[in-house]
């Protein structure tokens, strides 16, 4: 019998902060065990309603644990985040202790348990490597199957660079492999989104940097979709290209 099928209000656990600071010894707090308690997650999704006001971000994590646990897929380390009307997504692939990050152009439908055939060769091709998982980012969040749908501006740039840091910002010597195609060049604004991910990413890392099979004759790297098994990986010198890419835009 589950405990919350029998018995009152009951102290069953005691809390501490993870920061080392002293809780409020006059706190109250309730705790809800999320994978075992479907009253816990109608709650938890109750909270996400009310706080999204407030704090969109954190409303929607609510409601992707509660998602992960209800589709049944938290078991395969997987990693999903997107916004509260699924418009954009953030980060999507399988935790491991060394998995490849791939960087696109833009995310389309694909969900935990539900990949599209570009991520199924990123999986592939990470498998291929030695990784032990995969991480799929992008340069802009918005979801889009036709590149010419991609909004003319990028409102959501800061909360996609925040994500992309706070998730390849755990792994200690990543692997990140260039795959967005000559779509780069589709909306102005691409190029400076994914030079200021770059940046942001070298303040803090030493990543190296791949591109898999042949690069385009502006030297953007390969897409995932049209690439053969066995295509050759490659070191990419990423600050030389961004320095190109710049001028390039520059004169347009």
């Amino acid at each position: 019998m589950a405990g919350y099928e029998h018995g009152g209000w009951k102290k069953k656990y005691r809390i501490t902060k993870l920061s080392g600071n002293p809780v409020d010894p006059k706190a109250e707090y309730f705790v809800l065990r999320l994978d075992k308690d479907p009253h816990a997650r109608k709650a938890a999704l109750a909270y996400a309603t009310s706080v999204r006001s407030v704090n969109e971000e954190f409303a929607a994590d609510i409601e992707n644990i509660i998602r992960g646990i209800t589709d049944g897929v938290s078991d395969a380390n997987w990693v999903y985040k997107n916004n509260f009307t699924n418009t954009e997504r953030y980060v999507l692939g399988q935790w491991g202790d060394n998995p490849l990050v791939c960087i696109g152009i833009n995310p389309s439908t694909a969900e935990p348990g539900r990949l599209d055939n570009t991520l199924r060769r990123v999986k592939g091709f990470a498998n291929e490597l030695g990784h032990d998982g995969w991480l799929m980012v992008n340069v802009t969040p918005q979801r889009a199957t036709k590149p010419d749908d991609l909004a003319l501006d990028n409102l959501s740039e800061v909360i996609n660079r925040n994500r992309i840091i706070e998730y390849v910002g755990r792994i200690k010597e990543p692997v990140i492999w260039c795959a967005w195609g000559t779509l780069i060049t589709k909306r102005p604004y691409l190029a400076d989104c994914l030079d200021r991910i770059v940046r942001d990413l070298q303040s803090i890392l030493n990543p190296r940097w791949i591109t898999i099979g042949k690069r385009s004759v502006k030297e953007h790297p390969h897409h995932p979709l049209y690439l053969a098994k066995g295509s050759v990986v490659q070191d990419f010198d990423i600050n030389e290209y961004l320095k190109k890419l710049k001028m390039t835009n520059a004169q347009v």
